[in-house]
């Protein structure tokens, strides 16, 4: 997990969608944080994916998908 970068607007959207308020995390402690939450498969999952160039969703709970690319989590989506 450490080689994957995580943007501000990631993290901004992941406080108001996953945990509905608005708190600060560092990159390091939400990095730790994912860690802990995901789940084995989601992790291989995740790092699979990571390098591609085009954006793949990885499942996030079952009301959750990151939303990764370039090596970079981009955002969280609510899934429908």
């Amino acid at each position: 997990m450490d080689e994957i970068r995580i943007t501000n607007h990631f993290i901004e959207r992941f406080n108001l969608r996953y945990f509905g308020r608005n708190d600060s995390w560092e990159i390091s402690d939400l990095k730790g944080y994912l860690s802990k939450v995901m789940k084995p498969h989601q992790m291989k999952h995740l790092m699979k994916r990571k390098d591609f160039n085009t954006p793949q969703y990885i499942h996030f709970g079952s009301k959750h998908s990151l939303v990764v690319m370039n090596n970079t989590i981009v955002t969280i989506y609510n899934k429908r």
